[in-house]
């Protein structure tokens, strides 16, 4: 869960400078939304921890400049479905909110589709802006087999900014000649 927000020190410490326009702050939580899908997408068992366990640690920054210093909590409140609520923290922005999977399985289980619920806020505090945004689902096809396995990301994400009245918009589709397209727009409300 936590390794979706890795790019946090690329994307959204930047975007914390009171300088940047309301427009550049939103592509740039757009920019770490997209960016850490990959790091999601693997065929691995997923670690599942117990209920009220909690991890305690930090993104390693290169610099070792305390604005930098970015604290993670992450807590799984539900297994069935899994419920996770996470809380991350620098001096300048905080980003919290839950993952909630839950999945749909079509023709005999063969197809699922993890849906993934849950807002996640990035709250630049210091200057009284948030962000929030949504996790698109995710089709696993040929879940049973061993081989040619595949899985991608379906649907929208959405993200918007009250405060400045932006939107945002990144659909996800696959066809026949793609793996991926991957479409947005940005506007104003």
């Amino acid at each position: 869960l936590l390794n979706h927000f890795c790019f946090i020190p690329k994307f959204i410490l930047p975007a914390s400078n009171i300088n940047i326009t309301p427009l550049n702050r939103m592509k740039s939580v757009i920019s770490l939304g997209i960016s850490g899908l990959y790091m999601n997408a693997k065929q691995l068992k997923p670690f599942n921890p117990l209920i009220c366990e909690t991890f305690q640690g930090f993104f390693d920054v290169d610099d070792l400049n305390e604005e930098n210093q970015t604290e993670v909590y992450s807590e799984q409140i539900s297994n069935y479905p899994t419920l996770t609520r996470y809380y991350i923290l620098n001096k300048n922005v905080k980003l919290y909110g839950y993952f909630d999977l839950s999945l749909e399985t079509k023709s005999f289980g063969n197809k699922i589709i993890c849906f993934t619920k849950g807002i996640n806020t990035v709250d630049f505090f210091r200057i009284n802006e948030k962000i929030n945004f949504s996790i698109p689902s995710t089709k696993i096809v040929n879940a049973i087999a061993k081989e040619d396995r595949s899985a991608h990301y379906v649907g929208v994400m959405i993200f918007y900014d009250i405060k400045n009245e932006l939107r945002a918009f990144v659909q996800f589709e696959k066809d026949l000649k793609h793996i991926a397209d991957i479409n947005g727009y940005i506007f104003k409300i």
